[in-house]
């Protein structure tokens, strides 16, 4: 039975992907030229009221396979390629569990995964085969273009944080057979830099778009000393408590918690339920907003990826359930000088059979996320404009299955030919398309409130090197 259901999961994967390959044929193209002017005309509109540069994507993921990263050294010149040649990234490789690739282990995983390295242009079709040497080199080249690409007229895309991200942790050390993903703080680094100077030898421009964030598990055993270190380079630090096992209420971490507030290192931390990387069932409840309340009320800055996202939790402090993005809202509101929320999972809306039923099971349909979405677009109190900050959550809107443009649709918050040009901007460019998706979206009851420019611009928190 076993056997019969991996297979036909395998005939629907394939089915799926001529699906997804129809969708998103066309290569990476410039937009001018490429794109309709009634397209070009929505994407000028997003930027209206964005200073040229200072718009900023808190949550972009650096996905990779070891530490082969030859694209610098072979591009650049000797006086260009600095600290960026492959031998300045040995020892700090990417690392993802084997059971992604497995088929026959977790068919849904390796699902996931296959789409994981489309979408990242580590491979170049679903069932391509993966050439771990090039990946790095594939993702480099694949974000560049992206970025490259990203506002018309203008060698100024914006910043782009690139994350860490740390693995899974038992009593101070790493347990590798549950961490899914490790992305090594020197490895993002390097990155960065070297991804800063291939674009300004490519762009001829001295803008750098991309920005380090590191990611310590505040309870390894060398958590305060990594932190002394690698919080000179950056001053953003990436938690996903549910695939990393981090209790933010703990009370093992407050020295850790310590130090960051004295080096003035911001939070961006997952909350809600988490689907896109492997997390313990028992450690989902590590997404709950607030268990950062003893931090917050410490003075640290926190920054809650999703806006709580999807899924419910106990309140910390009271003890009743809620669902997360309520949970969100009374921490937004009870500590309004140090906690910011992140816009990049609000658009995820739930699927339903709305958008096959041509929207008629969307009237009258509660949905929490739908209503959060609502109640962000109102901002009834003036609690959101300059409490969000935006994110999209790259590579996640480069998956086609994922696109909530029709959800939306159905859901009154964009109109159809407003639906239609963003799914031709997401041909083109899907790191753009979320951007211009989040700033074209409006209220289903109120066309005049959308998101606000100032959830996009340059933030009044510092940040280093911006």
């Amino acid at each position: 039975m076993m056997r019969f259901l991996n297979v036909f999961f395998c005939l629907l994967l394939a089915s799926i992907q001529s699906v997804v390959a129809s969708e998103n044929a066309r290569p990476l193209q410039p937009l001018l030229g490429k794109l309709s002017e009634p397209s070009l005309a929505m994407v000028d509109a997003a930027f209206q009221g964005i200073v040229e540069g200072e718009n900023i994507d808190f949550h972009v993921h650096v996905v990779g396979l070891g530490d082969t990263v030859t694209v610098f050294e072979d591009e650049m010149d000797a006086n260009t390629v600095g600290e960026c040649r492959a031998s300045d990234f040995a020892g700090s490789p990417v690392y993802i569990n084997e059971r992604r690739f497995s088929f026959w282990r977790n068919p849904m995983l390796f699902a996931k995964t296959r789409f994981l390295m489309k979408a990242t242009g580590i491979t170049q079709g679903l069932w391509d085969s993966l050439d771990r040497a090039a990946a790095n080199n594939n993702y480099v080249n694949h974000l560049l273009g992206l970025v490259g690409n990203y506002r018309p007229r203008s060698d100024k895309p914006g910043k782009f944080l690139l994350l860490a991200m740390d693995g899974h942790y038992v009593d101070g050390v790493i347990d590798w057979a549950q961490t899914d993903i490790r992305v090594p703080n020197k490895y993002v680094i390097r990155l960065s830099d070297c991804m800063n100077r291939l674009y300004q030898q490519r762009h001829r421009t001295h803008f750098s778009p991309f920005m380090p964030a590191i990611s310590i598990h505040p309870e390894r055993e060398d958590a305060v000393d990594a932190l002394r270190m690698f919080s000179t380079d950056s001053r953003y630090l990436k938690w996903l408590p549910n695939t990393m096992n981090i209790n933010p209420a703990s009370g093992k971490i407050k020295v850790f918690l310590n130090e960051m507030k004295a080096r003035d290192v911001t939070l961006v931390t997952h909350t809600g339920h988490e689907d896109a990387t492997e997390a313990l069932e028992e450690h989902q409840r590590y997404g709950n907003p607030t268990l950062h309340q003893s931090a917050l009320e410490h003075g640290m800055k926190v920054i809650m990826a999703h806006a709580g996202y999807k899924g419910s939790s106990f309140h910390h402090a009271h003890g009743e359930e809620h669902e997360n993005s309520e949970l969100f809202n009374d921490m937004l509101e009870s500590y309004p000088n140090n906690l910011k929320g992140g816009l990049s999972a609000t658009v995820f809306v739930e699927h339903s059979n709305c958008a096959a039923d041509l929207g008629y099971s969307c009237l009258g349909n509660t949905s929490p996320l739908a209503n959060q979405l609502k109640r962000i677009l109102l901002d009834k109190d003036q609690r959101y404009a300059e409490r969000m900050v935006y994110g999209s959550d790259y590579p996640l809107p480069s998956i086609g299955l994922l696109k909530p443009t029709r959800e939306l649709m159905y859901r009154g918050f964009l109109s159809q030919e407003q639906a239609r040009l963003l799914n031709e901007i997401w041909g083109v460019n899907p790191l753009l398309y979320d951007f211009v998706l989040k700033r074209t979206i409006r209220h289903p009851e109120n066309i005049n409130k959308q998101l606000p420019a100032s959830m996009f611009d340059k933030p009044e928190w510092p940040i280093l090197g911006f």
